[in-house]
């Protein structure tokens, strides 16, 4: 586990995490899962590719 974070809406908590592939993140599911028998529900999402991390990230300026 990377990070993570207690939210608000749809889900309770955030986590970023990293695993090698499919199965590793499969794995990481049946963890939690046994291990938290108040986890019903798990949504997954999936980088598709990197556009910025760690630090600020500078916009232009809106139109006036």
């Amino acid at each position: 586990m990377v990070d993570a974070w207690k939210t608000t809406g749809d889900a309770d908590y955030l986590l970023k995490v990293a695993v090698r592939d499919l199965a590793g993140l499969s794995v990481l599911f049946s963890q939690l899962a046994a291990g938290l028998r108040s986890v019903s529900h798990v949504k997954t999402s999936g980088v598709l590719s990197r556009l910025k991390e760690n630090g600020l990230m500078h916009l232009p300026p809106e139109p006036v």
